[in-house]
Parts: structure tokens; C-alpha cells; sequence
């Protein structure tokens, strides 16, 4: 995942890529920096996802 990039994501675990503002929001969300900058997620929504279903059993 390229940090600093606000136009491409890829997703570590999956592999699953997003060009685009739109469809980084639609596949991974973004996330506010403490320094205030605005940076993809690293992991794609549904990783995301998976790993609270799997850390909550």
C-alpha cells in the first residue's frame, strides 16, 4: 500500500486494488492522520470486516 497516495490502494492481505477516490471509499474507507492528513485504509473493507467477525467467536 503505497502511503501517500490518495488515488490507489491495495489491499495486503487480499490483493484486492482500488484506483480512484470513488472507488477507494467504496472498497476501502479512508482514515484521518493525527497530523491531519487523510490516507487510504491499508486493509480492504471486507478484511476489515472478516477479522472483528473472526476476533469476536
Amino acid at each position: 500500500m503505497p502511503y501517500g497516495s490518495t488515488d490507489y490502494a491495495e489491499c495486503p492481505r487480499c490483493g484486492k486494488r482500488a484506483l480512484g477516490q470513488s472507488e477507494i471509499e467504496q472498497l476501502f474507507g479512508y482514515r484521518t492522520m493525527e497530523s491531519g492528513k487523510i490516507i487510504p485504509q491499508s486493509h480492504c473493507r471486507e478484511c476489515r470486516s472478516e477479522e472483528v467477525r473472526n476476533s469476536s467467536r
